[in-house]
């Protein structure tokens, strides 16, 4: 395992390329040391980029893949806002989506993802009727349907059991059943 010459994190196949030195855990690490004089000295925490909530314009989200670590946030929010018209970006590699702030008179809304994908990362934009958001759905559906089944079991076999109650319908305790004869044993 090698740590990312750039942002430190661990990776198990590092990328590499002749005409940089290091590894990196990522493509978008690679490109951002390709930028840079030396990627060592570098601070992450000393970029400043403008936050698209403070910024006028129309807003978009995109889902970004190929996105690792912290790193690539910056380089991607750098990449976006060197386009004309894009005036904010604000990425994160936890949820893989990046904001954008955009004037609409300058870039189409379905530009976007044209714009700021490449080296290794491939935006595509989100919206409210996505494939993706409906797939989601269906499988919360499906999951809170079973987990009521189980609920179920609980409630009519388990606690039953639990709280030594004799009405429950099955006897999971392996108590011999009790046949009424009037007398007792």
């Amino acid at each position: 395992m090698t740590d990312c010459t750039l942002c430190g994190l661990a990776t198990d196949e590092p990328v590499t390329d002749s005409d940089v030195a290091g590894a990196f855990c990522c493509r978008g690490c690679l490109e951002v040391a390709r930028t840079l004089e030396d990627p060592a000295e570098t601070d992450p925490d000393a970029v400043d980029t403008p936050d698209p909530d403070d910024v006028e314009g129309e807003t978009a989200f995109c889902s970004v893949s190929g996105m690792h670590c912290a790193t690539c946030e910056l380089f991607l929010e750098r990449r976006a806002t060197t386009h004309d018209g894009i005036r904010a970006a604000s990425a994160s590699y936890a949820t893989g989506t990046m904001q954008l702030t955009y004037d609409p008179e300058r870039v189409d809304a379905d530009a976007l993802p044209e714009l700021v994908s490449g080296t290794g990362y491939e935006l595509t934009r989100r919206g409210a009727g996505d494939a993706d958001d409906s797939e989601q759905v269906g499988r919360l559906l499906v999951g809170g349907f079973f987990g009521m089944m189980t609920m179920l079991w609980y409630l009519l076999f388990l606690y039953p059991a639990y709280l030594g109650l004799d009405f429950g319908l099955v006897d999971l305790e392996g108590r011999p059943a009790r046949i009424c004869s009037g007398t007792r044993p």
